[in-house]
């Protein structure tokens, strides 16, 4: 197996763990859905997650993509 088709393999996990697998400290949600229904509550933007262009990322994630 290649580091390739290594990558492929954990993006396609990553994709079912975060939009299709039940959490139950989520309320049996999947991560996405939850963070999609918190975005409708106030206080959202100050909880370290943020919707940009459809997609669910944390704020740490955004800071240090923007570092490199």
């Amino acid at each position: 197996m290649s580091l390739t088709d290594v990558r492929h393999e954990i993006g396609q996990w990553r994709g079912c763990y975060n939009h299709v697998k039940l959490q139950s400290a989520l309320g049996y949600l999947p991560p996405v859905a939850y963070i999609q229904r918190c975005a409708g509550r106030s206080g959202f933007s100050h909880c370290g997650w943020k919707i940009t262009r459809g997609k669910v990322r944390s704020r740490r994630a955004l800071s240090i993509k923007g570092r490199s």
